[in-house]
């Protein structure tokens, strides 16, 4: 549990580190260190993003996640010095909305199989709408609560109750096909800020405003 913990607030602390990052210019100095790096890791986070469909097949999604990790470790490794190793860090920190959207997608599919493994007769998909059900020890409070801006997902949160005098609690309902656009969405506006942070317009844009 302390590990899960610790976990969530390193999570945490990495997507307020990039946005301190990207608010400030990066600076001259250290620009030449990044020109190799820099367009890899974009390259890398734009490949990921080209899969990244709705109706697109899982595979290929959860492939190119798979891939993208794979390449960031091998660029952070072979990465030197500072400059190098704070563009790894903060295209880790973008990867990790694809990396959370895809755990949601397969969370969705096993919920869905799920539902039609109980129905033994007339199986068909959880809900003829997108919503699907959540209860407090589910993965989805986690997701909402590394990501805020999940809850724009959600139509109701759980609550507890009691049922014949015992304990109990009434599901949530959230849609995780919202959550995954807005995940993607948000992937796709970080790589773009970081795209400018690195071609140097933070700065350019801090000189026309001096």
């Amino acid at each position: 549990m302390w590990q899960r913990q610790e976990e969530k607030q390193e999570a945490k602390e990495a997507v307020v580190a990039l946005e301190t990052m990207l608010s400030a210019p990066l600076p001259p100095t250290v620009q030449d260190q990044v020109d190799q790096t820099g367009p890899q890791v974009l390259a890398t986070l734009r490949a990921v993003s080209a899969v990244a469909v709705p109706r697109g097949r899982p595979n290929a999604y959860e492939q190119g996640v798979v891939k993208a990790r794979t390449q960031l470790a091998a660029l952070d490794q072979a990465s030197q010095g500072d400059a190098e190793k704070r563009i790894t860090a903060a295209a880790k920190v973008v990867l990790d909305y694809y990396l959370t959207a895809q755990e949601i997608r397969q969370y969705k599919r096993e919920v869905i199989n799920k539902s039609r493994n109980d129905q033994h007769e007339n199986p068909k998909p959880l809900l003829a709408s997108t919503e699907v059900p959540y209860f407090l020890d589910s993965p989805v409070p986690g997701w909402l609560n590394k990501y805020p801006f999940l809850r724009e997902s959600v139509s109701e949160t759980p609550r507890t109750t009691s049922i014949g005098g015992f304990p109990g609690e009434w599901p949530g309902r959230w849609n995780p096909d919202t959550a995954v656009q807005l995940l993607w969405g948000k992937a796709n506006e970080e790589t773009e800020t970081f795209a400018r942070w690195l071609n140097g317009d933070s700065a350019r844009q801090s000189t026309v405003n001096n």
